[in-house]
Formats: C-alpha cells, structure tokens, sequence
C-alpha cells in the first residue's frame, strides 16, 4: 500500500497536479488509497472479522448512482455488507421518510439532493465501495413522538449495529449535517514528500537514498486527531464498537481497525498495539472486542477499571438532553457485560460487584476536559432527567473521576493493610439495590441503595479551600484540588492496644459545589452530615491512613439518605473506629 500510493503521489507532485487531484479528502485518490486498507483489512486481519452481518431492522439502499434511495425494512436475518455513519446531528430537522406502503418494505424518501451534506457524502462514499446499503441513524430510527417506542428498541441495538458494519464512515470536522464528511485542504500540507539523497562518492550504479517525509509527525498515533463528533457523548460507543473506521478528519482522510492505524500521512498502516493507551494500559477499542480473561476469575476483572476511566472520559463530552446520560452508554455496559468473565448486574451506570468502588467518583471542580459547545446548540438541558444521588449519573453534568481502585483495593500499594487488621471488616453491607427502569441500561427514574453500615456524625465546612500540603496530595490520589474540611465528633478509637478518644479531621468533595443548597442542614458555619465509611487504604508515607466513603445527609424518613459528596478521614495507620457505633439499615436514594 505504502509503496504503491506513495509512488503515485510522488508522480503527482512532481508533474504539479497533485494540488488540483486531490483538493479533498474525499477525493478520487483518498478514496482508493481507504479501499486498499479496507481491503487488506479484509484478507489479512482475522480479529477484524465480522462475526455476523446481520442487516438492522432498516437501512438505507443507495442503489445505483442514477436512483434515488430508499429506507428499506429487513427481514429477519437478512445478512449484508453495509456501512454506518457517526455524526453529530447539530440543530438540523431529521430526514421525514414517506408513508409506508401496504404490502412493500421500501419506504420513498426526499431527492437525494435535498438531503444534508454529511449524509450525500456517505452514499458517495458507500457506492464508491460498492456496498449498497448504508445505516443513518436519525433517518433509520423512528422520530419524534411516533418514534420513541422504537427508540427505545432499537438504542439497545446499536452495539450490534456498529459492531456488525462492514466499517464505519466518521465525519469528525462537521458539527452538524450541513458541513459534510469532506474538506477541501492542500496534501502538501498532509501527503509524505519523498527525497533522494544522492551522494557525489557514490557509483552510477547504486540507486539514491530514498526518504519519506511526513509534514506534521502528531497523526502518525491519531494525537492530532479532535474535533466536534469527538466532542459529543453518543459517538464515543459508536466509536469504540465499531471494528472498522474510516475518520474524515479537516485535512486528511484517516484509518483504524482493530489490527492497525492508518493515514494520508501514513498510509502504511501500523501496529495498533503500538497505539497510546490509556492510564490503565487499556486500548479501548480493542477491551469491546477482544474479551479479556483474568487469570483467576476470583480476581476482581480489569474491565471494572476500564469502565471507570471510559466514564470519565464520557463526562468530558456533551448532550444535549441529561436524561440520555444512560442511553448513550447503553451499547457499551451491554458489550462490556458479555465481556465479562461473570456477567455481572448493571445498576445506574455502576456494576454490582464492583458497587464499593464504583460509589467512590466525584466532580471534579478543577477540569478543563469539558469539549467546547457548537454555537446554537443546548446542552445537558435538565428537562425529565432524573437519577439515585449515589451514581454518578445524577451528576453526569459535570466531568466525574474515580480513585484509582488498583491502588486503594487490598494488594494495592497503597493498601498495606493485612489480614489481622483489617479495616474492611468495618465497611458496609450492601444488602441490595432497587432500580425503577423500564430496562436493565435505559433511562432511571429513581434508584434505592439498602446497605448496613456503621454511621458517624460529621461537620463539614461550608467554605471550602484548596489542597497545597504534600502530605494532603499523598493522602488522597486523584485529588481534585477543591475541598471542604471535616471533622468527626469525637470517637473511640484503639491505637497499639491503647484506647484513646480524639477529634477525627478530613477532607469532603461535596457533588453539587453549592453549599447554599444544603442550607436545611447548617448548624453554625458547618453542615451537618453523615459519613459512610467504603474502603481504608495507607498511604506512601506509612505513618498514615485514609478511610474513604460517602456524606449523606438525611431525608425527611427515618433510615433514609441522599449523598451530597465524597469523604476521606485522615487515621493513624493502626487506628479504626471501634465496633462499638451501632449497625444500622439504611437507604440511599
């Protein structure tokens, strides 16, 4: 691939047309130099093989170049090639199809001409590939208020949609339908330019020294890569559920599949493995189709801190409606549960073997993650949104990080605590969990958390300051910079077999920021709360421990709690709460 296009391209420049050939990335030449990687994909990639092709329940048939398309409804295991579109939708009115004929799958829809510019892009795309149906989601889901039944439906079908797409075409520049999949852009600023060292020494019969020179090195790994489909939290399942990805970016064409990386720049596709990884040293992409086994399947699985890092990421973006919060990341909790080892249950966004360390996130006050907004568009609009005060997704509003579990877990480097002292013997008992949803990944109208733990009284302050001290940075990783202090009235605790009675100090990031809210709850300048102990850990100095938990406040019934924030009290190293506070059976809702 590399040789032949690179040779093409140097013809091209050379004769000085390459500027006037390949004005855009959606070009003639892009378009042929992106068949060749999909066709290598498909003769030399046996991970990127498609595992069924399996048509949706509509999709458009783009027929032959001189037709209109129309949206067609498949039958039942109805298999063939077709290509998705990822896109933001912007403020435009959705395609209206025609009225359904008796008898007839087809469906009329509006001139091709008439359509948005990113979706005539993708026919021309898809029928230079000659695959003659393609998937749009706005037009091939039901719309408005006819259309939320087969939302509803169909949303849960989407990680097979992408997964099972011959590829996927990401129009990655255009904010809405209006700017298209293309750009027009000059390759010299993005096409490797060769040049031949000839040395004055060297014999007539030796070859010159050929070299290729990229203009702009960032994009050889995709860190050059952003723009707004990258901004918005529907594509980023669409993304990583896809197999195959053909990115128009502003000013070249790009490729990924599950085995290699490929560009205009570097049109010789590379090692995925050689790609970034995240923090946890996952490829994304690769988890949501490669199942990944632990070793010992008592192990607490690795896809548990994958999704952590993947909602942190999912939070930096933007919606438009807080209420699709859930919907959006629907694909992914339904193909990260088959990738489980031992399915687990999917509760509010959080997964019910790994609830103790999925409770402990927190807004992060201090972000600047959050992606810019396109002019004119809303976003995270409130209306109908509802969600449990202990997920995350009732702040999903706000960019949430998680502490990093691998550290604070028993066998941690920051848990050295054993067997013989263990202060998970003082954590809670989640007794179970009630969801109020229509389905197990949709939409939550309300969620109950039924735990039996031990309760102590806490004041927090309401002005809150900022962590500067080296010993605060080692005594909570993933600080966010903005705190409020605590105390804990005065408890029993035991130090090297001393039983001793101290004030109890630390550090709580309150989920709303606003203490003006919490004002029911004020006594003086504190606010009166409740501290629910989670995990312990030590810290790097040894000398010293954290308890981590939630502040809950009560509500007007007894035994019932919200959360209003996340905890961490400073211990010494051997020192935990006696048993002697009492046992109690709580709600958290």
């Amino acid at each position: 691939i590399f040789t032949r296009f690179s040779n093409d391209i140097a013809r091209f420049w050379e004769s000085g047309v390459l500027e006037e050939e390949d004005s855009s990335t959606g070009s003639s030449i892009n378009l042929e130099l992106a068949k060749a990687w999909h066709d290598e994909c498909k003769k030399n990639h046996p991970r990127c093989q498609l595992s069924s092709t399996s048509l949706p329940t509509r999709v458009i048939d783009i027929g032959e170049e001189s037709s209109n398309p129309t949206l067609y409804e498949t039958m039942t295991g109805e298999s063939a090639e077709y290509v998705a579109l990822s896109h933001c939708w912007g403020t435009d009115s959705p395609i209206e199809p025609g009225e359904e004929k008796r008898d007839s799958r087809r469906i009329e829809l509006p001139p091709l001409h008439q359509w948005p510019q990113t979706f005539r892009d993708a026919v021309n795309v898809a029928r230079a590939f000659a695959i003659r149906y393609l998937w749009i989601d706005n037009i091939c889901i039901r719309q408005g208020d006819k259309g939320e039944d087969d939302w509803k439906v169909e949303s849960l079908r989407m990680s097979d949609y992408f997964k099972n797409a011959t590829f996927t075409i990401a129009s990655t520049k255009a904010a809405d339908g209006s700017e298209g999949c293309f750009s027009h852009r000059s390759p010299l600023l993005t096409r490797p330019c060769r040049i031949q060292l000839i040395s004055e020494t060297s014999s007539e019969n030796i070859s010159p020294l050929e070299l290729w020179v990229c203009p702009n090195p960032t994009l050889k790994d995709f860190q050059g890569y952003d723009g707004p489909l990258s901004w918005r939290c529907w594509t980023l399942q669409e993304e990583l559920l896809s197999r195959r990805i053909l990115f128009f970016w502003k000013t070249q064409l790009a490729w990924t599949c599950l085995t290699s990386n490929a560009s205009e720049s570097y049109p010789d596709p590379t090692s995925i493995e050689q790609a970034p990884k995240d923090a946890v040293g996952f490829n994304f992409r690769l988890s949501m189709h490669v199942p990944i086994i632990p070793d010992d399947l008592a192990q607490r699985s690795p896809y548990y801190d994958f999704w952590c890092r993947l909602i942190e990421s999912f939070t930096e973006r933007n919606m438009t409606y807080q209420r699709d919060t859930l919907p959006a990341i629907s694909a992914l909790a339904i193909t990260m549960n088959k990738s489980l080892a031992v399915p687990d249950r999917y509760v509010a966004g959080l997964w019910m073997r790994d609830l103790t360390v999925g409770l402990l996130w927190a807004v992060d006050r201090e972000s600047k993650g959050r992606r810019p907004v396109p002019p004119g568009q809303k976003n995270y609009l409130h209306e109908g949104f509802s969600a449990p005060s202990w997920s995350w997704v009732s702040m999903s509003h706000c960019v949430v990080k998680f502490l990093r579990a691998k550290e604070i877990l028993p066998g941690g480097w920051r848990n050295r605590y054993t067997a013989t002292t263990d202060p998970q013997d003082y954590g809670p008992q989640i007794l179970c969990v009630h969801i109020n949803s229509s389905n197990t990944y949709g939409r939550v109208i309300d969620g109950t958390l039924r735990v039996r733990a031990k309760l102590s009284i806490i004041r927090i302050n309401l002005h809150p300051s900022r962590r500067g001290n080296r010993l605060a940075d080692f005594e909570h990783p993933n600080s966010n910079g903005l705190t409020w202090k605590l105390t804990m009235d005065y408890v029993n605790f035991i130090e090297r077999r001393v039983l001793k009675r101290e004030l109890i100090t630390g550090d709580c990031e309150l989920d709303g920021g606003d203490t003006s809210m919490l004002s029911s709850y004020v006594q003086g300048e504190q606010i009166l709360a409740y501290f629910l102990p989670l995990l312990a850990y030590a810290t790097d100095e040894g000398e010293w421990g954290r308890w981590v938990g939630l502040a809950l406040v009560q509500r007007g019934e007894a035994n019932e709690y919200t959360r209003i924030g996340r905890v961490a009290i400073n211990l010494h190293s051997t020192a935990y709460i006696l048993c002697d506070l009492p046992d109690q059976d709580i709600s958290i809702r």
